[in-house]
């Protein structure tokens, strides 16, 4: 194995003079108005298998420089005053607040314990969701927990919460400023008293309770950097936290003990005297599996048996009753359902209890709407198997009852759904599920197995602009470059004329096999009304037709990714949707690979781009936030191939000077520990000092984390992405009467 070398000439003096000297002059650019502050240059050179590599801006990588941290806050500074100067930029906030608020109640997710529904909601007027408990559908809801009741000046979010198999217990993690290290803390349901001290292990995730109702395990990581390797550990309700053990590490030894990054995840049923663990490296890394009584993991020395191995395909498994239920790509890269014994568990001989058909197995998004094909789609409740799916570009669910034999149905949904969340309680009977669409703003569900129908589970209020009628969803089909017929699906107003003038962002993501399921939100509703197209490509990469899919977008074939948004936005032109001074593409986090190569290899094809926590600079994600546990989807510098195929996609490496790129708006946060914040300032400052089209380029930095920021802070940046995308894309009313420059 060999790895790059570097090389920097004199770097210590030069980068102590050149920092001292840009710190001097970093606040009074901005504020006199005279442009950002550019970024000094400090050129490492590195070698990769022969190839030289040169890095100017590699020392932003040392996150904590006060020079850098300086730059930043000019940059944020600078980039606020343009974005405020846009004009109607407040009509945009206004109209975002009140469609928010028009329907001010909305379920983020629900699980059901028993006689207990517990829901975390986001109410109008409260900067993060709150979750409450009702012991029926139809019942009042009583608060659990307010994040926003600390008034501290941060912002606080639940980020995990999971009741006890018995409802009476709840253990949650409020994360600040989306760090992602919040503590771990218990409280009684009833008495809302909290129980023992907080379960303060660093960057504690993955809540699982064990059927007993008295023991908890949970996974964390060692240290908040690149260093830090993962742990499961197990935890008596009441005791202290000094004394919670290690269960699963890379010391624990036995068959189970994890190798390097990996990580691990248990799966536990009140129904059950077994559980599931779950070994990856990543999101969407290849598992293994293994199985063990849960009262052997309670008294601290599980007994694992394994289940499956890497190399078998297999993605999640459950328990009930006496046997495992597990999802498999083996022979079936739309996925398949087996069942095996749990006490001599034989996947060669398992029983195929789903086969293969059209549809891809995949379940719900969650909060992040995030889904993975292949993940978190079996759900055992007292009367039947539930498997989510995903079939034509919505989700469905597949009804396997357990009597033999046994004859399985498909619930009917009340259009082309999006699953946010689905819960089942083992021992009760039906199903509850979370739904949006293109053109529905969303509803929560239950299945009644009595009476055969899916209905509103009334856990969801309803306003009219949860179902605009003045908007229309389209499913049309790309056909890329080499043939291959990609989804696009359109959203845009009724009756929209196709002039090739109407404002379109093209929104895309194509990684780790997740698809790109139907959603609505209140901040898009403006956008249409403006006239606005939203163009969501299913690029290859994602998980729209299963595992093929996937690795068709995935290390040597990931140009298959950009080019397929690319030629997206060429249909756009085409059909007269949009053209190229009126298109947009927006992507984030990995999503930045797709969005930021498109605009690195066709700039003249795109008036804007947005670029949010984006990962662009891959030939540097082994040594950030994202870290080595990204290898198997991404490859690795360690490799001839696995750098060429970083090469490929690095959007910081494809930054040409003197080419016309399109306005830039790139996004991050200085709490993000999944894609670091130099990722976005090193391409920005790359960007800044290339591009000669004389458009924008922007860096928005806050102090939040990963993904969603919590209340205000994501209400601005829905606002700055709008008001930016509105200018650059042309749209009137939004131009000032001196536009911003570089």
């Amino acid at each position: 194995m060999r790895l790059p070398s570097a090389t920097v000439a004199g770097l210590t003096v030069r980068l102590a003079f050149v920092l001292l000297f840009a710190a001097a002059n970093f606040g009074s650019a901005a504020v006199a108005g005279n442009g950002p502050p550019a970024a000094p240059q400090v050129p490492v050179v590195d070698d990769y298998f022969g190839t030289k590599v040169t890095d100017p801006y590699r020392w932003m990588e040392d996150g904590k420089n006060p020079a850098f941290l300086d730059w930043l806050t000019a940059q944020s500074r600078y980039t606020q005053s343009v974005l405020d100067a846009i004009p109607n930029r407040d009509a945009i906030k206004k109209a975002i607040v009140a469609d928010s608020a028009a329907n001010p109640n909305r379920v983020v997710l629900a699980t059901v314990r028993g006689q207990s529904i517990f829901t975390l909601r986001k109410i109008d007027g409260k900067k993060a969701p709150i979750l409450f408990v009702r012991t029926a559908a139809a019942g009042a809801d009583r608060l659990l927990v307010d994040p926003s009741a600390t008034d501290d000046g941060h912002a606080h979010d639940i980020v995990e919460f999971a009741p006890s198999w018995d409802g009476k217990r709840l253990a949650y993690r409020i994360d600040t400023d989306g760090n992602e290290t919040g503590a771990i803390r218990l409280i009684d349901v009833e008495s809302l008293k909290q129980i023992g001290a907080d379960v303060s292990a660093p960057a504690a995730y993955e809540i699982a309770w064990l059927p007993d109702n008295q023991h908890l395990t949970y996974q964390y990581v060692t240290s908040n950097d690149a260093t830090g390797v993962h742990r499961v550990a197990l935890h008596d309700v009441g005791s202290a936290f000094s004394t919670d053990r290690d269960i699963l590490s890379a010391t624990a030894g036995g068959p189970a003990a994890f190798a390097g990054p990996e990580r691990g995840e248990l799966t536990y049923a009140p129904d059950s005297p077994y559980a599931v663990l779950g070994i990856a490296t990543s999101d969407a890394g290849r598992r293994r599996f293994f199985v063990s009584e849960w009262k052997t993991i309670a008294g601290g020395t599980p007994t694992w048996r394994p289940l499956a191995a890497i190399g078998d395909g297999v993605t999640s498994a459950i328990p009930h009753g006496n046997n495992l239920y597990f999802v498999s790509n083996a022979g079936a890269p739309r996925y398949r359902v087996f069942r095996t014994s749990a006490t001599s568990p034989d996947i060669s001989h398992a029983e195929v209890v789903v086969a293969e058909s059209d549809a891809v197995i995949q379940g719900p998004g969650g909060r992040a709407g995030f889904a993975l094909a292949g993940y978190n789609a079996l759900f055992a409740a007292r009367d039947a198997l539930y498997v989510a799916l995903l079939e034509g570009g919505s989700n469905a669910v597949l009804r396997v009852p357990w009597e033999k034999p046994a004859v399985a149905e498909r619930l009917r949904m009340p259009y082309a759904v999006g699953m946010t969340d689905f819960t089942v309680d083992p021992m009760a009977n039906g199903c509850w599920f979370g739904v949006t669409g293109w053109v529905h703003a969303g509803d929560h569900l239950r299945y009644d197995p009595a009476s055969g129908r899916v209905a509103s589970s009334g856990l969801q209020t309803h306003a009219d602009s949860d179902n605009p009628t003045d908007l229309t969803s389209e499913e049309v089909v790309v056909t890329a470059r080499d043939g291959v017929k990609v989804p696009l699906s359109l959203i845009h107003r009724t009756g929209l004329a196709l002039n090739g003038s109407n404002p379109t962002i093209l929104y895309g993501y194509g990684a780790y096999g997740a698809p790109m399921t139907p959603f609505l939100i209140p901040s898009q509703l403006i956008w249409y009304r403006l006239g606005g197209i939203v163009a969501i490509v299913h690029a290859r990469g994602g998980g729209d037709f299963g595992e093929a899919w996937h690795l068709a977008g995935k290390g040597a074939t990931k140009p298959n990714t950009w080019r397929d948004a690319i030629d997206s936005a060429d249909y756009l032109v085409a059909q007269k949707y949009t053209s190229p001074s009126h298109l947009g593409v927006f992507a984030g986090s990995v999503g930045g690979i797709l969005a930021g190569r498109a605009i690195t290899e066709r700039p003249d094809l795109f008036a804007a781009a947005v670029l949010d926590h984006p990962f662009v600079d891959t030939l540097r994600f082994e040594a950030g936030g994202m870290g080595k546990g990204n290898r198997n989807e991404f490859g690795s510098v360690a490799t001839l191939d696995g750098f060429r195929g970083l090469d490929e996609m690095s959007t910081y490496r494809h930054v040409r000077s003197g080419v016309r790129y399109p306005a830039v708006l790139l996004m991050g946060g200085l709490n993000d520990r999944r894609i670091a914040v130099w990722e976005p300032a090193k391409v920005y400052a790359a960007l800044h000092a290339a591009s000669k089209s004389g458009k924008p380029v922007l860096l928005r930095i806050d102090g939040g984390g990963h993904g969603l920021a919590p209340g205000e802070d994501q209400l601005d940046r829905d606002v700055d992405l709008m008001a930016f995308m509105l200018w650059q894309l042309e749209a009137p009313g939004y131009q000032p009467a001196r536009s911003a420059t570089r």
